[in-house]
This record gives C-alpha cells, structure tokens and sequence, in this order.
C-alpha cells in the first residue's frame, strides 16, 4: 500500500525551475516528490511566493509499484534525452541499474545527509515556523515532568553527595516550556529571521537508520555521527517480539501497550525490601518518591517467557527504549557541537505518538543535561520530515541547471 500525502508549500521557484521529480530510495520506504502540471500553472500565476509539491511513499516491498508510478508521472513522460533523474538514500545503489532501466533515465546519487541540511537551510530562510514545523505539543511532556520529584531527588542525590547547595535551576524545568525550550512564534516571516539563536542547529534524520548534521548560520554542514539504531531496527526486533509486518502496524501496536508491564519501575524493584525511614542514600530517594520512576527497560523480561507478555506492551516498551536512547545520544552530539536548537526529521517521527515520546524523554533528558552541567536543547520536528531529502535533490536540481544555462 502506499501512503498519500497532502501538498506541502515550498517557495515556488522550487515548482517552476526544478525537473519535477525526486526519489528517496530509503531502506525501508520509497519517498517520490513531484510536480503536477496543476503546481506548475499555479506558481507561475499566483503572486504568492510560495507553491505546491506533491508527495507519496511506497514501502520497499512495493519496490516495483513505485518504479510503476514514477514511469507513470508528466515529468518523466516529458524528460528528454540524457535529462537526469535526482535520487538519494541507501536504495539508488542497492537498485539503481533496475531505476534507470525502467525509468529509462539515468541518475544522479546525491548522499542524502547533504540533501537534507541543503533543504532545511534553505527552507527555514523562506518559510515561516507555522509553514515549516510541526505544532509545539506541551502536552506531551507532562507525564513524566509531573514526576519531576523523582529526578530532582535522584540528581541532587548522585551530584550533590556533600550536601552543597545545587546550581541547576530545577524550579524552571517544572515548566514543560521551558524544560523543553519552547519557541513563541506566529510570525509569518521566515523562522531563521524571526527565530534567536536558531544557528548553528543540529538535524536529526531518524530514518531506517540515524544520521545528525550540523549546520550552520552561513549554510555550510557537516555530518557529525551516524548510527544503525533506526527505524528498521524497531521494525525488525519488533516483528519477531510481535509479529506486526510494518513499522506502522507495530507503532499503532505500541500506542496501546503499557511499558509499566515489561520494564522495572521504583516501585516494583523495592517493593520487597525494608529501608529505612533514616537512609540517606540513593536507592533510598529514588523508593521514597510518590511516582514511580524507570530503572530498567526490559527488566521484567529476564528469566521470563515471550508468551508471559502481551504483544502491545512489549512494542511500546520497544518504542520507549529505542527513543531514550537516541534522545540521549542528540542530547550528548548537540552538547559537543555547541547547538542549542534540534531539529527531528525521517520517516521514524512522522507519527504523533512517536513524536510525543520523543517530546517527553527530551524534557527528560534537559532535566538530566541540568544536573550535569550540561546545556538544554530546543526541539522542533520538521513537517513532512521524511520528504526534506526530495526538496533538497529539487534544490540541487535548480541549481545545476541555473550553472549549465549560464555557461
């Protein structure tokens, strides 16, 4: 099945000039961006600055009915000879002999990691915040700032053993605004001129697998790590705990689980043992707070059978587990490169409640980089986030045949 997308608004000299198609060829999905004839006439006869992109994606299994539809597109029926076709993303060398002899095009491999910080620099200087991100969701970090009286007693414990006074402000991470950096804005100005303090930026590409890159306020990137802990991590560890065939179904799965059912809680971990009311010691805070708080993803599963859990909580736990992780791993990279600003984009947040669990493990981890001396990251996700690779491949078009006319 594929998975239809709405327009997204893209300044619309990106509709008129580019050739009117460009392919993600990822490891899990296939990302098709193109032009309509109908997105055509509209920006050359709006006074508008902006104009519209179609977009649809194909799980990999549906290889041959994505290769269908692009042969099926005006733009490509239109390509004259030796007209190249923009692609990026691990598939366009896996298959890319198969492309070019279906599409009848030859093309062009852009890495991706380029294509996307092109894309979002070029964006954030032509979109305003509503345009570009996705809305702040505060509600989404307020289950676990609510027990805030955990951490707060747990880190003053591990940091402040001696019993000096604490320089982390912990009364402003009370409030989930400001633990998770929150951005006032309705300007309708771009969001890079409006917005302080947005460069240098780190980009999160959390896809099948996870790239970040750095970019900075004149435009220039670099990537700065890369992992293998992705989405098709989750898909493929999550198919054998549950047996869901797609990474939609196993998410959809999650959003009904409860992870209080596979991993160990406070709770639970010192239900059998008497403290003392006296303790002063670290074990002894993190028993006597009123709300749980998480000690081990997982914890429950040892020494215990695949057929002791139901399948919904053991994807959510998954999920949770997979996300601390890589929030901790963005927390650790922006600290290093000196970026206060994070932006999520990939295939791997497209979902709202896989955005709320990011939401809610940063506030955590601001409160955790606070204790440590650490800075706070301020987190945002790109719409349409899994497609910032297509408009940068339609960027990199526009620019090569701008150079190839004026030579």
């Amino acid at each position: 099945m594929s998975q239809l997308e709405s327009s997204f608004l893209v300044p619309k000299e990106l509709v008129s000039k580019c050739n009117g198609v460009a392919l993600d060829m990822g490891g899990s999905m296939i990302k098709i961006s193109y032009r309509r004839d109908a997105d055509e006439r509209e920006s050359n006869n709006t006074n508008s600055a902006l104009g519209h992109l179609e977009f649809i994606s194909f799980p990999q299994s549906k290889f041959e009915d994505a290769l269908d539809y692009v042969a099926s597109l005006e733009p490509v029926k239109k390509m004259s000879d030796g007209e190249k076709i923009y692609a990026t993303g691990i598939g366009c060398t896996a298959n890319g002999k198969r492309i070019t002899e279906r599409l009848g095009a030859e093309l062009k491999n852009v890495r991706e990691f380029d294509c996307v910080a092109k894309a979002f620099f070029y964006l954030s200087a032509n979109l305003s915040r509503r345009d570009l991100l996705e809305p702040y969701d505060i509600t989404a970090g307020m289950e676990k700032l609510e027990n805030l009286e955990h951490g707060v007693a747990v880190l003053r414990h591990v940091v402040y053993q001696e019993g000096s006074e604490s320089e982390v402000d912990y009364e402003s991470l009370k409030d989930p605004e400001l633990s998770l950096g929150r951005v006032i804005n309705d300007s309708p100005l771009p969001v890079s001129v409006v917005e302080q303090d947005y460069y240098p930026c780190l980009i999160v590409n959390y896809g099948s697998g996870l790239f970040m890159t750095k970019v900075n306020a004149d435009g220039s990137h670099k990537l700065l790590d890369v992992s293998t802990f992705g989405g098709r991590t989750f898909a493929g560890i999550g198919s054998i705990l549950t047996g869901c065939e797609s990474f939609t179904e196993l998410v959809e799965l999650a959003s009904q689980g409860n992870q209080r059912n596979v991993d160990t809680f406070t709770d639970s971990l010192f239900a059998t043992k008497k403290l003392s009311n006296n303790e002063n010691t670290l074990y002894s805070k993190m028993s006597s707070t009123s709300k749980p708080g998480l000690v081990y993803c997982f914890g429950q599963c040892v020494g215990a059978k695949l057929d002791s859990f139901k399948k919904e909580d053991l994807a959510v736990s998954l999920l949770n587990y997979m996300i601390t992780e890589i929030v901790y791993l963005t927390s650790i990279t922006a600290a290093l490169a000196g970026t206060k600003r994070v932006f999520f984009s990939g295939s791997f947040i497209s979902s709202k409640f896989v955005r709320s669990i990011v939401t809610r493990e940063m506030a955590v981890r601001n409160l955790v980089s606070g204790a440590f001396g650490r800075p706070s990251v301020n987190l945002d996700f790109i719409q349409r986030g899994a497609y910032l690779g297509t408009i940068g491949l339609f960027m990199l078009q526009h620019e090569d045949s701008r150079r190839q006319n004026s030579s």
